[in-house]
């Protein structure tokens, strides 16, 4: 049986069953519950994917929903607001069932969703984006100037950030567009607030900022649904996880009881335990091998400044910092997608374009892969020899199309991407199996050199473990992975060297045996007195 995917550019969550589920009976909300979603049915194509989902929030509770990519929670929130009607089931807020028919239904009853996909106006100032379609002055009209003022207050108010409120939305990083979303939700006051893998693209020390920010709204007894794949974070933020597998609710534990485990929600949601890094072996660089991958004063102005930093054959070098360290611009740097100053070779080879760095053998996943990795509009063939003309070409001229499917076939089982089928569409998949193509891409290509931004950023646990089994296997081989990442855990566990930036140049270099969470966020942060050293 093979996973079906929805119209909207999501997977619905479910795979086709050979009995069909029951499903659960209708219930009426319990007293206190400020959200009671009940015996939610959804199908695309005559295919049942949401099968009879309760969900409930209390005031002031934070639920967590997990599940795989595909499980359903992305189908589940957009039945909640409006953007697919359910085939039955109800919903209630406060008490009072609603019908919530359209996004203009969910943002009139005061559901708030930040969507893990950024839906923003990229040519409006942050002023404006932050306060789009709601009135902001007193008597219908407030100046330019004190528009700017009001929002650089509220973004610090809401969620910490200072950021100048007459900057293009364009022009700010992943995190930046993320925390400005998540403030514009938090400022309308809402009586239900959806965050879909809010601290995705965020450092630890936003992640605190978010973790502040919701302490708050559950003071002031707003119920809060929190998707998220990151599940030592759920631990500390979440009351209560419920688990989707399959489009079906399989469990649920309360975390706010003793003896309640990560490990049982992992269980749950894929089926049998998973330990994400236990067969990593860290290896430490052989000394007198040619860096795969070398860095020379490389500087982004703003941003980095005299950078050196070299990955040798077999070798993962992590990279990580907080928000405005310059950890967010480094892959592109590298790459050649941004301008920059300094020398960066691949092997023997001085690149300075993205062309170049390809042809030399460098390979790029980048953080946002909807925007920057994958062709939407393809398909997974097509995405999979995007970076491999010859091999799927005829007398260099003409695609081979039998040789480009087998070449897909082939990658598709290698990195275990669902549904297993060459021809559906590349934005339609699931975050996680987006990931995979990605990261098949350039495994096609026969790359030597990865170069790996937030690699397993919105990324279930499953699927992350099928992103670092790939990995691994192209270490075995000798290439070298540059990784950058914010996930601190990740780069505990994968990385055989870290290298922590701190407002542009490098603060610290530690062997895999010193680095640990608490020292590179104590290091990253300025906390840690260390020397600044080269890399």
């Amino acid at each position: 049986m093979t996973a079906l995917e929805s119209p909207d550019g999501s997977s619905p969550g479910g795979a086709v069953h050979d009995t069909p589920p029951v499903a659960a009976p209708s219930v009426a909300a319990p007293q206190g519950v400020a959200l009671a979603m009940r015996a939610i049915v959804k199908s695309f194509a005559g295919i049942e994917v949401l099968h009879g989902v309760d969900l409930d929030v209390a005031p002031g509770e934070v639920v967590a929903l997990v599940g795989e990519n595909g499980a359903g929670k992305s189908t589940l929130i957009k039945v909640l607001t409006g953007f697919h009607p359910a085939d039955s089931g109800t919903i209630t807020l406060g008490g009072v069932e609603v019908t919530v028919g359209s996004a203009a239904d969910a943002d009139r009853l005061g559901i708030q969703v930040v969507h893990q996909d950024r839906h923003q106006a990229g040519r409006l100032t942050v002023a404006e984006q932050l306060y789009l379609g709601r009135s902001e002055g007193r008597r219908g009209w407030v100046s330019p100037r004190t528009l700017r003022r009001r929002a650089e207050q509220d973004l610090r108010e809401a969620v910490g950030l200072e950021l100048r409120a007459d900057l293009l939305v364009d022009d700010l990083t992943v995190a930046e567009r993320q925390l400005l979303q998540i403030a514009r939700a938090v400022l309308t006051e809402p009586r239900v607030l959806v965050l879909d893998e809010p601290t995705a693209p965020l450092a630890a020390h936003d992640v605190e900022r978010l973790v502040e920010t919701i302490a708050r709204l559950r003071d002031r007894g707003v119920p809060v649904v929190y998707i998220s794949h990151y599940l030592q974070e759920v631990r500390r933020i979440a009351d209560r996880v419920v688990v989707l597998r399959n489009g079906s609710v399989v469990g649920e534990v309360d975390l706010r009881h003793e003896g309640a485990s990560v490990s049982r929600v992992v269980e749950l949601m894929v089926g049998r335990q998973v330990d994400e890094y236990g067969g990593r072996r860290h290896r430490s660089p052989v000394e007198g091998v040619e860096p795969a991958l070398a860095l020379e004063s490389l500087s982004v102005p703003g941003h980095l400044e005299g950078l050196d930093l070299a990955v040798r054959p077999g070798e993962i070098v992590g990279v990580t910092g907080l928000v405005g360290s310059g950890v967010e611009v480094l892959a592109e740097a590298v790459t050649g997608l941004r301008h920059r100053g300094g020398t960066v070779r691949v092997g023997t080879r001085t690149v300075r374009t993205p062309g170049g760095f390809v042809r030399a053998g460098g390979a790029h996943v980048p953080s946002d892969r909807r925007r920057d990795g994958i062709v939407l509009r393809h398909t997974v063939r097509e995405n999979l020899s995007l970076a491999s003309p010859r091999a799927i070409s005829r007398w260099g001229a003409f695609v081979h199309r039998p040789r480009e499917r087998d070449l897909a076939r082939e990658q598709i089982d290698r990195v275990g991407v669902r549904p297993a089928s060459t021809e559906a569409v590349a934005g339609r998949l699931s975050g996680g199996n987006q990931q995979k193509v990605v990261l098949g891409r350039w495994l096609v290509a026969g790359s030597t050199v990865f170069v790996l931004d937030q690699p397993t950023a919105g990324v279930d646990v499953g699927s992350r473990q099928a992103v670092y089994d790939r990995i691994e296997e192209q270490i075995d081989q000798g290439a070298a992975v540059l990784l950058v990442t914010v996930d601190l855990d990740e780069l505990v566990g994968l990385a055989d060297r870290v290298v922590v930036l701190h407002r542009g140049r490098v603060r610290a270099v530690l062997d895999h045996a010193d680095i640990s969470v608490d020292r590179v966020l104590s290091i990253a942060s300025g906390a840690d007195d260390v020397a600044e050293v080269g890399a």
